[in-house]
């Protein structure tokens, strides 16, 4: 299992976590209610849709700034990130989604495999007191 060099990174992987995981039911949310909202001629509660779903897009903002930040400690890859490379061919998903998987992982989890390279993470800080002096 993989380490991460900072607390902020930990911090980093873990705020995008929990943006991702909040923003896909508030976008169904919205939707709903923007739909349920049109159907009974309600132009304050389409309006409350409509203001969900910026916020929606104020979240995928700042999740896409934050998880620019957010790579693997081994191929320095983002996992949390929309990315087109290829992934590890043991790779699983989560509702069709790599980086949804990932995001839950490591909010349960507290750890994730990495979906590029395939290797655990965990999300603590590596413990540098242990490593060797040279001679």
């Amino acid at each position: 299992m993989h380490r991460l060099r900072t607390r902020y990174a930990v911090n980093r992987f873990k705020v995008a976590a929990w943006l991702l995981a909040i923003k896909w039911p508030l976008v169904a949310v919205s939707v709903l209610v923007t739909a349920y909202a049109m159907s009974v001629f309600d132009t304050m509660l389409a309006l409350m849709g409509l203001g969900v779903f910026m916020s929606c897009g104020m979240i995928t903002i700042i999740q896409w700034l934050i998880s620019a930040r957010a790579r693997c400690p081994l191929c320095l890859t983002q996992p949390v990130s929309v990315r087109a490379c290829a992934t590890n061919r043991n790779a699983k998903r989560l509702l069709g989604s790599h980086r949804l998987r990932v995001a839950v992982s490591i909010i349960l989890h507290n750890h994730f495999r990495c979906p590029y390279c395939g290797e655990t993470t965990i999300l603590e800080v590596r413990d540098w007191s242990n490593r060797r002096s040279s001679p």
